[in-house]
């Protein structure tokens, strides 16, 4: 069968050779694109309409891997069927076997090893302000980061139109009383935004479920937060309990202060680090 193949293909390349039948008809033939019959028939007439010219070549490749780098990858799998591809990558390193995750799915959808995981992958709709102050957010990330300091935290607010960095504050406590320097440096340099948009920390909005007190004040106790807002006329919005990722411009740029700021950083106080982070992000277009 695979001779026959073979046969068809060379007498269709020679056919469009002479010019006997066009590329196209020769494409629908053999069932291959238009652009590699003209392939085809190049290679053909370069080496003077020789036919072992339409042979397939065989391809070394030089970083292959070998039976042993399988084995370990099918082992190890089979130790443990939840373990991720990238789980059995760095298992396999520290064996002594350089692998990587694409080459572990590889190795074992070819050894009939490969489970696919039915993901259910939630859908979100784009949301964003229609102008710059218009909704800020603001959180709190924390970290073991400076040392000498049990707690490191960074008090941040976004602008939801143009993810500017409006205002921060490394600090050692999140307390309401950070927050509000915040805040107040924040309108300040920008002025009054219409939202802030928060999560549901007791800061910002009270949280004493299942108590007579939540029960009968829940709706006219407000926060000091709160109250300093709705006195300037900015609505606080707080997003629904254990949605983090409603606030996942501010979550995005936490990531990236993490990944990439904090093991760069050699601020040894508080008053080092927010100054260190304010060169930052006055050099950084991305903080800006």
């Amino acid at each position: 069968m695979e001779k026959l193949n073979i046969l068809k293909k060379v007498n269709a390349v020679a056919l469009v050779s002479e010019g006997l039948c066009p590329s196209l008809q020769a494409a629908l033939s053999l069932g291959i694109s238009q652009r590699h019959v003209q392939r085809l028939v190049k290679a053909f007439e370069r080496q003077d309409n020789n036919a072992l010219a339409l042979l397939p070549k065989p391809r070394n490749y030089w970083n292959k891997k070998t039976n042993k780098t399988a084995d370990l990858v099918i082992s190890l799998k089979k130790e443990n069927l939840c373990r991720s591809n990238y789980a059995i990558a760095d298992l396999a390193k520290a064996q002594g076997e350089k692998v990587s995750a694409p080459t572990v799915r590889k190795i074992l959808i070819q050894n009939n090893c490969y489970q696919k995981q039915d993901l259910i992958r939630r859908t979100f709709k784009k949301f964003e302000a229609k102008k710059f102050g218009q909704i800020v957010q603001m959180d709190t990330t924390e970290g073991c980061w400076l040392k000498g300091y049990r707690k490191t935290k960074l008090v941040l607010i976004l602008d939801d139109y143009s993810r500017t960095i409006l205002s921060f504050r490394w600090t050692e406590c999140d307390t309401t009383w950070e927050n509000m320097l915040v805040l107040r440096s924040m309108i300040e340099k920008y002025g009054i935004p219409k939202m802030v948009y928060t999560d549901n920390d007791s800061k910002f909005r009270t949280i004493r479920h299942g108590s007579i007190y939540f029960k009968y004040h829940q709706q006219e106790y407000r926060t000091e937060i709160h109250k300093a807002l709705n006195q300037l006329g900015i609505l606080l919005v707080n997003h629904p309990p254990y949605h983090a990722f409603c606030k996942g411009k501010i979550e995005r740029l936490f990531r990236f202060i993490q990944e990439r700021f904090i093991p760069e950083m050699k601020a040894k106080n508080f008053e080092e680090l927010n100054q260190e982070f304010l060169r930052l992000k006055r050099c950084t277009c991305l903080l800006s």
